[in-house]
């Protein structure tokens, strides 16, 4: 799980900065990331936008499916800020924009005492759309499909009908 901003996964016990691992991840080659790519271009979200525009929604694809398969929760913000300079095809953060905690608020689920803590609108709303559902505290996953048990005998006796309660 992340920390402070590193974990270590290169097998050696390292620090790995997730902004290292989100610079040299192959997206032109992922072929998942690519049909996701497709299904944007194919839906006509990007005619007639601008370049700036375009190049932002790449981005911002390119930051949900990083985060989304490596379990990080790097921000837009972040990751322009890693970016060199020499990069003009992502526009320059400007420094007034209000930069977002990168910690996953599955982290703080739990107050002192371990127990589950209620997670704020904010909090629930990064969850579900991270895709992280099974972080969220007293939700559980219900199959889609009846139960495949025989169904058990009836120990109850068989209610009586009105005319039989008839006492003569």
């Amino acid at each position: 799980m992340e920390g402070a901003g590193t974990d270590t996964d290169d097998g050696q016990g390292s620090p790995v900065d997730p902004l290292q691992l989100f610079a040299s991840y192959p997206f032109s080659t992922d072929s998942t990331y690519q049909q996701g790519i497709q299904s944007i271009v194919a839906s006509g979200a990007l005619d007639g936008q601008p370049q700036d525009d375009r190049e932002n929604v790449l981005l911002q694809s390119q930051i949900f499916y990083f985060n989304r398969i490596t379990g990080h929760s790097l921000s837009i913000d972040a990751v322009r800020r890693s970016r060199p300079v020499r990069d003009s095809s992502v526009p320059a953060v400007s420094r007034t924009t209000p930069t977002t905690s990168t910690s996953p608020p599955a982290l703080h689920a739990t107050d002192e005492g371990g127990e589950p803590r209620t997670l704020s609108f904010a909090e629930l709303k990064e969850l579900i759309e991270q895709g992280k559902t099974d972080q969220i505290p007293n939700n559980r996953t219900i199959p889609n499909e009846l139960n495949q048990k025989t169904p058990s005998e009836s120990q109850a006796t068989a209610r009586k009908k009105p005319w039989e309660l008839v006492e003569l």
